[in-house]
């Protein structure tokens, strides 16, 4: 069991920093035109995918997307994301994506609490439960992974994606 709480919006460490291809996502998704403002606002008009950002700056911008737009802004940056940073080739299909969801978000950020991470559970066959422990909002936490099963699903896979809770750590069962 983490240690660790998230408190949405809050960074876990004043240390702790995302990724800037992480950061990308908001300069080049679907509704990038929308969000382009906010950017500005945080001081992040342009993003430089080799750097590292703080967490705190870029949970303020998901806070404000999410107070001044609706969910679909915060998916549409997770799918983002999720194709900015391609899975690796041990990546396969849906499986093997669930199973590594902590690694890709440890890939993907540093300075974080040691708890800070994604838990799964295998519930049944091509049935998991995934306990987001991160300060994110669930809704971009919903696109990435989305927009990775997406990308490695076979033909007659149609991965579903269900809030178990929405409250900070989300919870998300995922079948297929």
């Amino acid at each position: 069991m983490p240690t660790y709480q998230p408190v949405l919006y809050q960074a876990s460490s004043p240390a702790a920093e995302y990724s800037g291809q992480i950061a990308a996502a908001f300069t080049q998704n679907l509704r990038a035109d929308v969000i382009k403002p906010l950017l500005k606002r945080h001081g992040l008009e342009n993003v430089d995918p080799a750097a590292w950002y703080p967490q705190q700056q870029i949970l303020d911008i998901l806070r404000d997307i999410e107070r001044e737009f609706t969910f679909e802004e915060l998916v549409a940056v997770g799918i983002k994301a999720s194709e900015l940073v391609p899975p690796p080739p041990m990546f396969h299909n849906i499986e093997s994506v669930v199973q590594a969801a902590n690694l890709l978000h440890q890939s993907a950020c540093r300075n974080v609490q040691p708890d800070e991470g994604v838990f799964t559970e295998q519930i049944g066959e091509r049935h998991y439960r995934l306990t987001f422990n991160l300060p994110s909002p669930p809704f971009a936490i919903y696109g990435v992974l989305y927009g990775l099963m997406r990308q490695v699903r076979k033909p007659n896979e149609d991965p579903r994606l269900v809030f178990i809770r929405r409250e900070t750590p989300a919870v998300i069962e995922v079948r297929w």
